[in-house]
């Protein structure tokens, strides 16, 4: 709670453009941990082809599914987003 209220505006960051790295990261963490789409996408409960569009970046998951998948890999939505300190 601290955090909301110490935020400050950021109108610099705010007018850079978006890039999308979802799929990117997915790819790139399925990759690492040696899996496949057809062994990570019944473990989310989801076709490969679903799981596939959001590497590719055709679809985008709704935000319970990227909590998944944040899980799933162990890493944060920020990070999956490409929001963390490192992007």
């Amino acid at each position: 709670m601290d955090e909301l209220f110490n935020s400050r505006l950021n109108y610099q960051a705010a007018e850079q453009p978006v890039v999308p790295l979802l799929p990117k990261r997915l790819k790139q963490l399925r990759g690492f941990h040696l899996l496949t789409q057809n062994e990570v996408a019944p473990v989310l409960h989801m076709d490969r082809s679903t799981y596939a569009y959001y590497e590719t970046g055709k679809n985008q998951p709704e935000i319970e599914t990227l909590m998944k998948l944040a899980r799933f890999y162990s890493v944060s939505v920020d990070f999956l987003l490409g929001m963390d300190k490192a992007a």
